[in-house]
């Protein structure tokens, strides 16, 4: 198929995945991004003075919005033109989305004969689905960075160097796009100290950014105690997430090195064996912590994840992958994003979103040397109507999750409050931006719940973040949101399963499960008075 046949492709299929969600409510960390955009409608020279809550206690947002104020500039714009409606903003931004996957369609054309296909199955895989589209950083990043990759390795160094320096800035976790970068240049013969100065006009303006413009960030970023934020997550979940994660995030693309190609059968079953027996062992109940409960079906889930991701891991090593035409490029980028990965605060989707790529594209090149074209199609056909598939389900459960929240917010618009009594909520993400003007946050740091009144209404959901519980029992009316797909993408009530956005949450990407949803919980505040003290004995 011609380059522009297949690029019309590529871009069709990204507005196809789009449609059904255009109208999802804002959700997690948007909210966080728009409350920064709508400063700056107000105050453009001055993004971050105001107060944001979001880590449970207000802060400035200069030491709680720990990003670049690049993304809600973009945001702003976007909000400006369009009003800042759901379906509005998102198609607004749908144009980054397309500038990521044409450019990963670009890069991949050069290292491949037959690109079209490994590219669908990655942008239908869940990782990209789901962390692309929303209003955060990492659309800007993933458009930016691969074409910053795609300049590089068409000897456009300088054009390069200027989006990848811009992709740093809008979220500096982009810097793992150096290392590919730095192994497209040594492939175009770039000597070191070129290359070297090259890496260094990148990272500048990044680092500009970080000393000049708003220092009071960068301290924010560095108060981020990373060894304390790995020793409460603990090694052995760690590994577990970023493993499980890897796998399932990746879907279909990770399995195909399971497929032979190449290798000879003996070795191809050893690594297979050797994969399956260290997942099996780390999600044994050997090295679960104490007091855990964990359900057969994570553990065979997060197994069968893990699996996936070390065979991946595997096929990078194998010496019949040395000397293909991308290897140094997918390798590099491929160790650079689990650097990051396991680096990074928390594991998330999101974290390994910069993962899936390169495994899915080394296992590509080297199903494209071994197989027939006719056989490769009808595999790519299956993975991508499996991957569409479970993308579609999970996406219906994150488009759910969210609209549980702006229900929420809707309904107590139209509670009607006694005179002098007041509305107050808990919890943050999309359930801050659709709670009415009136509402009152809860506090931690400025007194909590006694300064909620007698008779006040409260609302608290329950798969939130940043949740002062209330110290005593109230009367209360809960509702409980559901759903037909057994599929959960945030565990309930400390299930200790599912965590796409965080592994706080859960070891696993999303888990087999028919929990509820979400549950709001309204309650009409009684305070207890202090009981009375019995007079002493004489």
């Amino acid at each position: 198929m011609p380059e522009k046949r297949e690029q019309l492709a590529v871009a069709g299929f990204v507005v196809l995945c789009a449609l059904p969600f255009l109208g999802k409510a804002f959700h997690l960390d948007e909210v966080e991004f728009l409350l920064v955009a709508r400063q700056i409608l107000k105050d453009p020279w001055h993004p971050l003075s105001f107060t944001l809550s979001w880590y449970l206690c207000p802060k400035p947002a200069s030491s709680a919005f720990i990003h670049s104020t690049l993304v809600p500039y973009i945001l702003a714009a976007a909000e400006r033109l369009t009003g800042g409606s759901e379906i509005t903003m998102r198609l607004a931004c749908l144009p980054f989305d397309i500038v990521a996957a044409l450019a990963l369609h670009r890069l991949a054309r050069r290292f491949l004969d037959k690109p079209l296909w490994p590219v669908l199955v990655i942008l239908a895989c869940p990782g990209w689905l789901l962390c692309v589209s929303p209003l955060m950083a990492e659309k800007w990043t993933m458009a930016l960075s691969l074409s910053a990759l795609c300049l590089v390795a068409e000897r456009r160094i300088g054009l390069g160097a200027v989006l990848l320096g811009l992709a740093v800035i809008a979220k500096h976790t982009a810097a793992v796009f150096l290392a590919p970068a730095a192994a497209l240049l040594y492939l175009n013969g770039v000597k070191p100290r070129r290359m070297a100065l090259w890496l260094a006009a990148a990272l500048a303006p990044a680092l500009i950014d970080a000393l000049l413009l708003e220092p009071g960030r960068l301290a924010a970023v560095a108060a981020v105690d990373l060894p304390l934020r790995m020793a409460e997550a603990g090694g052995v979940h760690r590994l577990r997430s970023l493993l499980a994660f890897t796998g399932g995030c990746g879907a279909a693309t990770l399995l195909w090195p399971c497929a032979r190609a190449g290798a000879p059968r003996r070795r191809h079953l050893l690594t297979l064996a050797g994969a399956a027996w260290v997942s099996c062992l780390l999600f044994s109940s050997l090295l679960d912590p104490a007091g855990a409960s964990i359900r057969p079906v994570d553990r065979l889930t997060g197994a069968l994840m893990a699996f996936a991701c070390l065979s991946a891991f595997a096929r990078l090593c194998e010496p019949e992958a040395r000397g293909q035409r991308g290897d140094l490029v997918w390798s590099a980028w491929a160790l650079a994003a689990a650097a990051a990965a396991w680096l990074n605060w928390a594991v998330s989707a999101r974290s390994v979103l910069p993962l899936l790529p390169p495994l899915a594209l080394a296992g590509a090149a080297r199903l494209e040397k071994a197989w027939k074209a006719a056989e490769r199609e009808r595999f790519y056909m299956a993975s991508l109507a499996a991957c569409f598939a479970l993308s579609l389900c999970l996406g219906w459960i994150d488009f759910s999750f969210a609209e549980a929240s702006r229900a929420a917010g809707s309904s107590t618009a139209a509670i009607q409050l006694e005179p002098g009594r007041k509305l107050w909520y808990t919890g943050h993400w999309g359930l801050q931006n659709y709670m009415p003007q009136e509402a009152f946050f809860i506090d931690p740091c400025a007194g909590g719940w006694d300064a909620v009144g007698q008779g006040d209404t409260v609302l608290i959901p329950t798969v939130n973040a940043g949740l002062p519980l209330p110290p005593m029992r109230a009367p209360s009316l809960d509702w409980t949101i559901k759903s037909a797909l057994p599929l959960r993408l945030m565990s309930f009530e400390g299930a200790n399963q599912a965590g796409f956005f965080s592994n706080s949450w859960g070891f696993l990407p999303y888990a087999l499960s028919r929990a509820p949803l979400e549950r709001f919980t309204l309650i009409s505040w009684r305070k207890t008075p202090p009981p009375t003290p019995r007079p002493g004995r004489r």
